[in-house]
């Protein structure tokens, strides 16, 4: 039984690395990325990849990093919202409505960050 649950987490281990690697090549065409995934490692990786962002956003030392990150997730909220009103599966609408669910959650520490100042 200990072998299976260790092959079970090393399986998930190397699925969630694969969906971070196609994430970042799907950075700009996320919607073609939360299609092939599980919602799970969805949800995952959006939020080591958002965690990363914010990361380089503070090191900057600047406002502008955070305004900046704050933008790009209001672009990628619009273009989740576009495809949540088109032609998806239930499975699929699931997925994006849960990742949304997170990603405005996102946008908005971002925003509190802002008004908090840090830099």
């Amino acid at each position: 039984l200990c072998d299976v649950e260790a092959m079970m987490q090393g399986t998930l281990k190397d699925n969630l690395r694969a969906c971070r690697v196609d994430l970042k090549k799907h950075l700009s065409k996320r919607e073609k990325w939360v299609k092939e995934w599980p919602g799970q490692m969805l949800i995952t990786s959006s939020q080591i990849q958002w965690t990363a962002d914010c990361e380089k956003a503070l090191d900057r030392g600047e406002k502008k990093g955070l305004k900046s990150l704050k933008k790009k997730q209001a672009q990628m909220l619009d273009k989740f919202s576009d495809a949540i009103r088109g032609n998806l599966t239930k499975l699929q609408r699931l997925k994006l409505v849960a990742l949304v669910t997170i990603e405005v959650h996102s946008r908005d520490i971002i925003d509190k960050m802002l008004k908090g100042g840090c830099n």
